[in-house]
């Protein structure tokens, strides 16, 4: 039984007109009822695998597919199913109009899809002989869960059973979930589920209105004309056709024309459908409709995103997420990574590097390992606020593609970190972070202070990095001329880094001390005071400055701006005694696969940061833009260079500063 499914079943009955009635339920909550028959025509032995399906049909209950009803195609030696799942007797009664049956139903591969047949029997029979009509079959069923419909109107005073027969040959499983008859549903009600936008702009600026549209009517969508009005003005409408909704199911739609503020202030969006199917009118006008609230600011902040990266030493896949991210940092040296450890479920030896503020924001926001989020914004051409690698070789980089289209989006306010002291001896961390708001804004505003580690190297479980891209991994996933390729499973010594320790403001920040409507020019601070663990490395450790916006949709929790600086000196530091440099340090040094440059400005500049090789040639360009009053830090991946001596020069215009590092990998 599938929560979201439940909750959509739950919407449709509160706004359904009241003269509908639910005939038969089932969800399979807590097994397969024993009013049910179950048969096992074929005599199969299942393969090994899928041993555990002991019966023409099982319960089953797992993280992936829920509770429901299980049967299986895969066979030792291979051969065809010919299992059956019957209900008990239903009553549809006499008089019953739009009579509707809902299922749900995936396979679990796509590459090894099973299909069934539905039968129907009235004559109250449950054997195989009872059951000559078939209602539907699909070869192949989708492998995610979707929702099935069919109209039974013409069974209206009989006596029914229903059969769902897996006839599948050498598949693998089949799950079907949430049967429901239903009568006098009526004929057209759709309901908004979604109206997704950006929340900041600029002014003139084009942005998406997309969204999602339910039906909860009986008969299949295939158009309906779409309406938003701004600020209550006059409506403006287009029209969606060509389309096909069938009863219970979704269809997500994208405005044809982008919207764009005129000028600065905020804008109440409110968008709903009308006129479906070309001219009728929808059954019930309380679920129609959906605002968005979008802010168009005129301001240039420096902008740092902040990239999150879900993974786990558990997790052999996961060398590719820390690959896409090293390739976004450094195409994007702005970036600030951030990397989310996660024990999965598998205790301390899954992963020793885990937190519970990360743990809280994997829960909320992961859609598997590696996945990541940038600034925590829902990005309109996904599906989710998380999104996937996306890989068909290991040069591919969709996670820099994101950054690089996250970077000149809009935001009200810039992040410093000011008044930093740490004392070595009693390891006592105490930093201001500082808001600086550009723009008048309305929100649920907070400041957060991320504490993260470069270069942990554990032994053993929890620490060595699972590595299925080994050419020796049973995993099988070796891309040909991949870094990973030709390191073992697991690779023992990884070197894990941007390594979320800590979020001292808790997973969602600290409340109370941004009001919920700032004024332009207004600064807010938060003082932030922790102790190091023993077990920490302070020269290794960084700290992330963050205001971010609190929404009751997660979707839109998102990183407003953020700025990163060193915790303390590290090797390498040196005294600068330049006009505009009140410190600058490269660390770890020597640099084995990552290079960081913290640094602290006097007073706002523009700067250039670049790497020279032994001979003086310019082998990479770091940085080049404008750069707040503070301290900061610059990361610069050095993994396809090779070992040797090179140099990190800073400039400013009134400034230049050069240092020395050793790559030894």
């Amino acid at each position: 039984m599938k929560k979201f499914l439940l909750f959509a079943f739950a919407v449709a009955t509160m706004y359904t007109a009241t003269s509908q009635t639910t005939i038969f339920s089932e969800n399979f909550s807590t097994g397969i009822p024993g009013t049910w028959t179950l048969i096992n025509n074929d005599g199969h032995t299942p393969a090994s695998q899928v041993s555990f399906v002991n019966a023409a049909w099982i319960w089953d209950n797992n993280q992936y597919i829920g509770q429901c009803a299980l049967s299986t195609s895969w066979y030792s030696p291979a051969a065809a199913s010919d299992d059956w799942l019957i209900t008990p007797s239903i009553i549809i009664p006499s008089g019953s109009t739009n009579v509707l049956l809902l299922w749900d139903a995936t396979a679990a591969s796509s590459q090894y899809a099973d299909g069934y047949e539905l039968k129907i029997a009235t004559n109250h029979g449950n054997t195989i002989s009872d059951f000559t009509t078939t209602l539907f079959s699909v070869a192949h069923e989708h492998a995610y869960w979707n929702t099935r419909s069919l109209d039974l109107s013409s069974y209206a005073g009989d006596t029914i059973t229903l059969a769902w027969r897996n006839n599948s040959n050498d598949m693998e499983l089949l799950a079907v979930d949430n049967i429901k008859i239903k009568s006098n549903v009526p004929n057209y009600n759709l309901q908004h589920t979604a109206f997704d936008s950006y929340i900041y702009m600029r002014p003139n600026e084009s942005n998406q209105l997309t969204g999602d549209i339910y039906n909860l009517g009986f008969q299949t969508v295939t158009g309906f004309k779409l309406n938003y009005s701004t600020n209550g003005s006059s409506t403006v409408s287009a029209t969606i056709n060509g389309i096909s909704i069938p009863p219970y199911t979704s269809y997500h739609y994208t405005y044809p024309n982008n919207f764009s503020p005129s000028s600065v202030g905020g804008y109440n969006l409110k968008m709903w459908a009308s006129d479906i199917n070309g001219s009728f009118a929808d059954s019930d006008h309380s679920n129609d409709s959906l605002t968005r609230f979008i802010q168009a600011i005129s301001n240039n902040v420096n902008k740092r995103p902040v990239m999150e990266e879900f993974t786990g030493a558990w997790c052999g896949y996961c060398p590719d997420g820390n690959l896409k991210l090293a390739g976004a940092v450094s195409g994007l040296p702005a970036l600030i990574p951030v990397s989310i450890h996660s024990q999965n479920g598998g205790g301390a030896s899954a992963d020793k590097m885990n937190c519970t503020e990360g743990e809280t924001r994997v829960n909320t926001y992961s859609i598997g390992f590696p996945s990541g989020i940038l600034d925590a914004v829902y990005y309109l051409d996904e599906s989710d606020v998380a999104f996937d690698r996306i890989s068909t070789s290991w040069t591919d980089n969709s996670w820099l593609d994101k950054a690089n289209f996250r970077m000149p989006m809009a935001s009200p306010a810039n992040v410093s970190l000011v008044n930093k002291t740490y004392n070595t001896g009693t390891r006592q961390l105490s930093v201001t972070v500082r808001a600086d708001f550009l723009a008048n804004v309305t929100g649920d505003y907070r400041l957060n202070l991320y504490l993260t580690e470069d270069s942990i190297v554990g032994s053993g479980a929890g620490y060595d990095q699972h590595n299925y891209f080994s050419n020796s991994s049973s995993g099988g996933s070796a891309w040909s001329g991949s870094p990973y390729a030709s390191l073992a499973d697991p690779v023992v010594g990884w070197a894990h880094n941007h390594v979320l320790r800590k979020a001292i403001g808790g997973a969602w920040g600290d409340a109370g001390i941004i009001p919920s409507t700032v004024t332009s020019g207004s600064n807010y601070t938060k003082t932030y005071s922790y102790t190091l663990p023993q077990t920490w490395r302070e020269n290794y450790v960084s700290l992330v400055g963050i205001v971010e916006e609190y929404n009751s949709d997660y979707k839109y929790r998102n990183i407003l701006n953020a700025e990163e600086a060193k915790l303390t000196g590290t090797v390498g530091i040196e005294p600068v005694n330049r006009d505009n440099f009140a410190s600058v340090s490269v660390y770890p040094n020597p640099a084995s696969n990552l290079l960081k440059i913290g640094f602290e400005l006097k007073e706002n500049s523009t700067l250039i940061a670049f790497v020279t090789n032994a001979l003086g040639q310019k082998i990479a360009d770091i940085y080049n833009g404008d750069v707040n009053t503070g301290e900061h830090t610059l990361s610069w991946y050095t993994e396809n260079v090779a070992n040797g001596i090179y140099f990190v020069t800073l400039k400013t215009e009134t400034s230049e500063i050069t240092r020395r590092f050793v790559v030894n990998k």
